[in-house]
């Protein structure tokens, strides 16, 4: 919703309008600053709930508040996780192009079958099984770092 109303706005129906290309700038400015507050109201909630007992609105308030005092390591963390995704994307391009180069030299009636989907799956299963788990680490110890203690004062 806030990316489909602000663009259906500006662009009224036609995104590849020369006059709306200006916009693309703010319109990311703005998604990006929903994005931020978005995430760090829930970053540290469910650590909040499971393990001080809070109740989940008091929850994502101090999970807000802890996130402002820390936006500096929130930073890096999302610039290093960045950099992880790129990295992997850039290795699902390449099995991609090597999957598709290969099954156009066998002159199969189609590129997008086979081994193509094998070699999608099989990265997308192990992104999913080696990435989330490593990014719910890394939130427990977010929660432990900022909070070594229990969470001590009371936003």
């Amino acid at each position: 919703m806030a990316v489909v109303i602000p663009f259906s706005i500006f662009a009224n129906g036609n995104f590849l309008r020369a006059d709306f290309m200006p916009a693309f700038p703010i319109l990311f400015i703005i998604l990006l600053v929903i994005i931020a507050i978005y995430s760090m109201m829930f970053w540290l909630a469910p650590a909040f709930v499971m393990l001080e007992d809070m109740n989940p609105v008091a929850a994502i308030k101090a999970s807000f508040n802890a996130c402002r005092r820390n936006i500096p390591a929130l930073l890096v963390y999302g610039l290093i996780w960045l950099g992880i995704g790129i990295a992997f994307w850039f290795i699902f391009m390449i099995v991609i192009v090597s999957a598709f180069a290969t099954e156009a030299s066998m002159q199969q009636s189609t590129a997008l079958s086979g081994p193509f989907l094998i070699l999608f799956f099989i990265f997308l299963l192990i992104t999913y099984l080696v990435l989330y788990p490593v990014a719910m680490i890394g939130i427990y110890t977010a929660y432990r770092s900022i909070f070594p203690q229990g969470r001590l004062n009371k936003y």
